[in-house]
């Protein structure tokens, strides 16, 4: 670091002020005498910088702290109100869900556009009027969004912000970034819808300062977000996190991929319907029948969750026998991965308390002993907000990222 500072100046006063903001980003309240303590600069240095991000509404001054003798400090916070970010989230059932949150994630505004179809230049459209949508409704101005991030199925180059190929959304090679970026002139940061909700649930909800988490997403797929120390863990193709296409049965149901047995024929959406429909036709008695007017067409993962809440015995039974299938495919994670918390989300999230006595039943029985019993296997914090919320902390973490640090340019 002494090396770095002797270096050009304009470089290193951007990486302690953005060393200076982390601080207080993560820290506050806290004084100056602190910060300058921790990051080994002079007071006059550490005030100068401060000054600066007060000036610029990054932080604020909030009062007087504590002090056993002389003058008490004042204390330094986030201004979360500073600036804005865009959280999207390209649902896997033609949605298009969005909010504004603050520089801490919580939400402003949201709203949700269902697509006609999913040709890109359809959803382009959706995301530049949703985001105008957004900004009016919550009265900002549009100079106060930082950025726009959005969480997409399929295999992504996020450095570039190309969808390389979606199933779900029929897209190969979508400059998805560039597109949108060319409309509203607001930077673009892209990654999958299982990457952004685990973020978020690492950086401000239920695995909060976890260094290793993983998020498993149950809907019409089933997916990983991988964090490992603190980073997301996108694979050398950016493919990591294919956990619905883990084998359990080799002999099992025949999966999209082409493969049997896959863990997302017996956990996905699809495979819960398919078992609730079977039992009821071979005359289980449940208020399913019932929600769904006795139509077999008309069974949601909705409706049997709803069911499951009021306590139907069926619908329970359903949710625990997913349950059972989730935790065997979580034992090879933990076993692997050794990972401190893993998030599970989705919409049967809301259903959790039911969902996770078998998994952990499971995981507890069949994973190596020490990994088992470090795990905490928990439902998501932000529930259906999780993608949204995901993607807008893609934005964050851009925004506070400390500068890299590049010898070269310092020379």
């Amino acid at each position: 670091m002494k090396n770095i500072r002797s270096g050009n100046s304009k470089f290193i006063k951007d990486l302690n002020q953005a060393l200076i903001l982390n601080i207080v980003r993560n820290q506050d309240p806290i004084s100056r005498s602190e910060i300058a303590k921790m990051i080994k600069l002079s007071p006059a240095a550490v005030s100068n910088l401060t000054d600066k991000l007060i000036k610029e509404g990054y932080i604020r001054e909030k009062g007087p702290g504590s002090s056993e003798a002389g003058r008490k400090p004042i204390l330094l916070e986030l201004n979360p109100k500073a600036r804005f970010v865009v959280g999207i989230d390209l649902e896997r059932v033609n949605t298009v869900k969005a909010a504004i949150t603050d520089l801490r994630a919580n939400i402003i505004c949201k709203k949700k556009h269902f697509l006609k179809d999913t040709d890109f230049s359809t959803v382009v459209d959706s995301i530049v009027d949703i985001v105008h949508e957004l900004v009016d409704a919550s009265g900002l101005k549009i100079e106060k969004i930082m950025g726009i991030g959005i969480g997409t199925p399929g295999l992504l180059d996020h450095h570039k912000g190309k969808v390389i190929y979606s199933t779900y959304l029929h897209w190969r090679n979508v400059p998805l970034s560039a597109l949108i970026e060319q409309e509203l002139d607001i930077p673009v940061i892209i990654d999958t819808d299982t990457n952004a909700p685990a973020l978020a649930e690492q950086k401000y909800g239920a695995g909060k300062e976890a260094k290793d988490l993983i998020y498993i997403t149950v809907g019409p797929g089933l997916g990983a977000g991988i964090i490992i120390d603190g980073q997301i863990y996108h694979g050398i193709d950016g493919t990591a996190g294919e956990f619905g296409h883990t084998i359990i049965d080799p002999d099992g149901p025949l999966c999209s991929c082409g493969n049997r047995g896959c863990l997302e024929t017996m956990v996905a959406e699809a495979s819960i319907i398919k078992r609730t429909t079977e039992g009821i036709r071979k005359g289980k008695v449940s208020l399913i029948s019932k929600l769904a007017q006795n139509q077999e067409g008309l069974i949601t993962p909705k409706i049997i969750y709803e069911a499951a809440l009021k306590k139907d015995k069926f619908a329970v039974e359903v949710i625990r026998e997913t349950g059972y299938y989730l935790g065997l495919g979580l034992v090879s994670l933990v076993n692997l991965l050794n990972p401190e918390v893993i998030v599970i989300g989705g919409d049967i999230s809301q259903v959790a308390d039911i969902l996770l006595e078998p998994v952990r039943e499971v995981v507890v029985s069949r994973a190596l002993s020490v990994p088992a019993q470090r795990v905490r296997i928990v439902a998501s914090h932000f529930g259906k907000d999780a993608g949204v919320i995901g993607a807008a902390t893609l934005v964050l973490e851009n925004i506070f990222q400390i500068p890299e640090v590049n010898l070269s340019s310092v020379r």
